[in-house]
This record gives structure tokens, sequence and C-alpha cells, in this order.
């Protein structure tokens, strides 16, 4: 709902921001911007950015499969980086993988 000044085009905006220069709460929007009015500084809207997601705090470990069998069952033997060597406890299979 928009309230209007008697006599005047101009909108009243309740805000929940106070004014930088006066501190009061009381705006006029003329057109797309908003005025104080007890200053006349014109008010500041500040885009806020999406909180950034969390990092973890070690290193992601994704599950292999063998390659030959496709088993989950593997284990790391020997890691030389970035290349890591496995072994399938399955088949018996020897594979490498490399870390990005």
């Amino acid at each position: 709902m928009a309230i209007y000044q008697r006599g005047s085009r101009e909108q009243i905006t309740e805000q929940a921001e106070a004014c930088r220069r006066c501190g009061c709460k009381d705006f006029r929007k003329l057109g797309p911007r908003e005025f104080c009015r007890h200053c006349g500084k014109p008010r500041v809207h500040h885009v806020q950015a999406p909180p950034e997601p969390p990092k973890p705090d070690g290193v992601t470990y994704h599950i292999l499969r063998c390659p030959h069998c496709g088993s989950d069952k593997t284990r790391i033997t020997r890691t030389a980086r970035p290349i890591r060597y496995h072994k399938c406890k399955t088949c018996d299979c020897n594979f490498k993988s490399v870390e990005e």
C-alpha cells in the first residue's frame, strides 16, 4: 500500500534502515530513488551477494570402482602425486587414477 503526502505525488516509504546522515527513518520516493525528508541525502541500497557454501575442511575422497569388474572394494597401494595406484580386492586387478 502506497502512502502519499497531502498535496503532492511523493510516495512515503517506511524503511527499517535509518538515514546515514541524520538517523531518521522518514524517506520520500521520487521516481526510482528515495531521499531523506530531513537532510535530502539519497538512500543507498546495498545488494548482498548470496553466501558462499562452506568449504570442506579436508580433501574430498571419491570411492573408485574397479574398471574391470565394477567392484567398489578397492584399496590404494601407492601414491606418487598426482597418480594413485589401486588394487581391486575382488578380482586382484591393478589400475591407477589421477588426482584433480
